[in-house]
């Protein structure tokens, strides 16, 4: 059994277990003996994942708003391969080639 009167860090499988085994097993006066030990590390236990919870999900906000951005770039680009890739044409006025779309300067139409 842990002899710490104020065990405050993460909350070990082996230390959980002992909770575990003592409610299981408990007589109410060795219950309430830990329980001065027991309820604080268990209540820094929430706080920590809680914590953990929060961060994880404003990092998740975060790459979804960076998802969007990158994904709404590859359709931009997309369609700018797709316009660089349209068939050039003759013009035979102009002696030249030029690609479908655009005006004999090269600009767009």
């Amino acid at each position: 059994m842990s002899t710490s009167s104020q065990n405050t860090g993460p909350l070990t499988p082996d230390r959980e277990q002992e909770i575990r085994d003592r409610v299981d097993a408990a007589v109410d006066a060795e219950f309430v003996a830990h329980a001065r030990e027991d309820v604080p590390q268990l209540l820094a236990e929430v706080a920590r994942l809680r914590l953990l919870v929060r961060m994880y999900r404003e990092h998740a906000d975060h790459y979804r708003a960076y998802e969007q951005d990158a994904r709404a770039e590859i359709d931009r680009l997309r369609a700018r391969v797709a316009e660089l890739e349209r068939p050039a044409v003759w013009n035979p006025e102009r002696k030249r080639w030029a690609v479908a779309g655009y005006d004999d300067e090269g600009g767009a139409r």
